[in-house]
């Protein structure tokens, strides 16, 4: 039950993703983040991708954590939960086709100038 209920926020953090509704930060090339108010309580959303050296494929590291203080709410290692690794890749590619379009966006402005 509580792994459907992640898949589907995870779904929802895909769509509003798609539609920019969530504007992401890129950290370096494997990491992500979002931040966000919650009320009184601003949250910070790391996501990482990872490949070890024995995977067969990308994993993924999603955090929630309190911005203040770093504590944290929730962590998904989908080595961990094998389910989670398609609906964490659709939100990666979302991720990565979101700021590819704002990186080709500011290309054109270069350009433009």
């Amino acid at each position: 039950m509580i792994n459907n209920d992640i898949q589907h926020y995870i779904s929802l953090l895909t769509q509003k993703t798609q539609d920019g509704t969530l504007t992401w930060s890129r950290h370096s090339r494997t990491t992500f983040s979002l931040s966000k108010s919650a009320g009184n309580m601003p949250l910070r959303v790391n996501f990482q991708t990872r490949r070890a050296p024995l995977m067969k494929y990308k994993g993924f590291v999603f955090n929630i954590q309190i911005e203040e203080g770093g504590r944290i709410l929730l962590s998904i290692d989908s080595s961990e939960h094998e389910e989670l690794h398609a609906p964490l890749q659709n939100l990666f590619d979302a991720i990565e086709s979101s700021l590819m379009a704002k990186g080709l966006e500011a290309f054109k402005r270069i350009l433009d100038e």
